[in-house]
């Protein structure tokens, strides 16, 4: 069993959430490994990693260069992970660890993905729920790939899935839509999130989720390209139908008023080419950046069990 978990100055959740881990599974008989990928960290978090792989030898870790995302960070422990399935979850113990004893049972049950989907505490902000749901609905709704509101990168993976997901090679990645996108059998298990260690905020902004929700669109839909295409026809056609009103009016010698209507109109029109001239760059902009091939992160150091000899 491998358990990944990506760590961004998590320097005060490290050492507790390794003693959850190690109580939960060590009571399921499993051999495990623990990875934690230090995504760019500025505080204490890779000396806490070392340390723990000095007196543990289940405990692995990779430490990136620099930030390169939560999503990269994922990634990285997909591809050092050995187990025969992986379980992904965040290091601020808001993915309550007892829940890994499920997961592994309906595995065990023969279930490739068990996923876990968040339940939504009070103290959630109104903002922060209503452009999750908005967003989930427009990924559904804009895509042949559905996932429900609330899904998390809490998450167990059987072995099989990990490498089919490790043969895409996209750079853009949004890996909650391509567990859903690999298919075979999956179940959900709901929870309610802890509250996050320290009290602290999330350190996923809003401009990260919007940075995210556009790679998850442009990377499972065509379908702003084909909406484009369509506005466009539209409002060429009621453009046509104005001129020919137009033309009509003047040559019936009927004056064609309300000259601040056709300004709204045409402000308007020029307002729509603008936003779809900025779709067609969002997916332009992926391409470019799938055709550079650079690597998805890069790995400055990397810790397995040291001896204390």
């Amino acid at each position: 069993m491998s358990i990944v978990v990506p760590a961004f100055n998590e320097q005060d959740c490290l050492r507790r959430l390794w003693i959850e881990l190690e109580t939960v599974v060590r009571e399921e008989g499993s051999s495990f490994e623990v990875i934690f990928v230090d995504d760019g960290s500025t505080d204490g978090t890779w000396s806490i990693i070392t340390d723990l792989s000095r007196t543990n030898p289940e405990v692995r870790g990779v430490r990136f260069s620099r930030n390169f995302g939560h999503q990269s960070a994922l990634l990285a422990g997909l591809e050092h992970a050995r187990g025969r399935a992986v379980i992904t979850m965040d290091a601020d113990l808001q993915h309550p660890p007892q829940l890994i004893s499920e997961m592994i049972a309906r595995w065990r049950r023969g279930v490739s993905i068990v996923s876990t989907r968040r339940l939504d505490r009070e103290d959630v902000g109104f903002f922060k729920r209503l452009t999750a749901k908005l967003f989930y609905a427009m990924f559904s709704s804009l895509s042949e790939t559905r996932i429900d509101h609330g899904k998390a990168d809490f998450r167990l993976l059987d072995r099989r899935i990990v490498d089919l997901l490790l043969s895409m090679s996209e750079a853009t990645l949004f890996l909650r839509g391509m567990v859903e996108w690999v298919g075979f059998s999956q179940e959900v298990i709901d929870f309610v999130p802890n509250p996050r260690v320290g009290g602290g905020r999330s350190r996923y902004t809003l401009r990260k989720m919007l940075v995210l929700a556009l790679a998850g669109i442009t990377s499972f839909s065509v379908t702003p390209l084909r909406l484009s295409f369509a506005i466009g026809v539209v409002t060429t056609l009621l453009s046509i139908a104005y001129a020919i009103f137009a033309v009509v009016s003047a040559l019936q010698g009927q004056v064609v008023r309300a000259w601040t209507s056709v300004v709204c109109f045409f402000s308007f029109l020029f307002g729509v080419q603008f936003i779809l001239t900025g779709v067609l760059s969002e997916y332009l902009a992926q391409s470019i950046v799938e055709l550079k091939r650079r690597p998805r992160y890069i790995v400055s150091d990397s810790v397995d069990h040291i001896s204390p000899d």
